[in-house]
């Protein structure tokens, strides 16, 4: 009896070491998720991905990707390298003797943001987006992008300037590649839907390249 309860608690402890591997994880982002509140780089592929289907699905061919911030910048250059890599995947297949890269243009949109502190709370007070170039975007086909989005605000503000540019809002998309579940008792005021999104995750969790602490870059 002694031998098989020994060979049980092995047994048993062996498949909780193992179980992160099962579920195709690991222990530390097993830990970053709950006790850093990170989300895994696996997670945000599988965002990336769904985000890339729905933009195919729609049939849209971006010309230009806007990054809002700096987590929107880091999702631009992962969405346009995604583009870049179907097109050149596309001629290897079909057997294409010369390959040309899609003409993506990249930019940035800047977020400034205001905080205020009340009764030990923190909450936004006002966001503040310019963009540092005078390139023509008119007639364009453009992706506005976020890493993650919480209220909206920062994608309403973007589109805002970009509209008074004379950019015409059908021509842009906003895109977030994680999307926030809210508690109904602390459901904030939505100000703007993204028009694709990736995954929706817990507003406890944060991007792997951020500090889930000091994390305001996500209204």
């Amino acid at each position: 009896m002694k031998n098989i309860s020994y060979e049980l608690i092995a047994a048993s402890l062996a498949l909780i070491i193992a179980m992160p591997e099962i579920m195709g994880s690991n222990w530390k982002e097993v830990w970053l998720f709950y006790y850093k509140g990170l989300l895994s780089w696996k997670t945000v592929e599988k965002s990336l991905s769904k985000v890339i289907k729905e933009i195919n699905r729609r049939r849209i061919v971006p010309e230009v990707i806007i990054g809002v911030g700096r987590g929107g910048v880091i999702a631009a250059g992962m969405l346009s390298n995604e583009f870049i890599e179907e097109v050149l995947m596309e001629d290897v297949k079909n057997k294409k003797h010369k390959t040309m890269t899609p003409s993506i243009q990249i930019l940035s949109i800047n977020t400034t943001i205001f905080m205020r502190t009340d009764s030990g709370n923190r909450r936004i007070e006002e966001i503040k987006v310019n963009m540092d170039n005078d390139i023509n975007l008119v007639d364009k086909t453009i992706l506005v992008v976020v890493a993650q989005t919480y209220t909206g605000q920062t994608l309403r503000e973007a589109v805002h300037l970009l509209t008074e540019r004379g950019i015409q809002r059908e021509n842009i998309t906003t895109v977030s590649l994680f999307k926030y579940k809210h508690k109904r008792n602390l459901r904030p005021e939505i100000v703007h839907e993204p028009d694709i999104f990736g995954e929706e995750v817990s507003a406890e969790k944060t991007v792997p390249w951020k500090n889930a602490d000091l994390n305001t870059d996500r209204y």
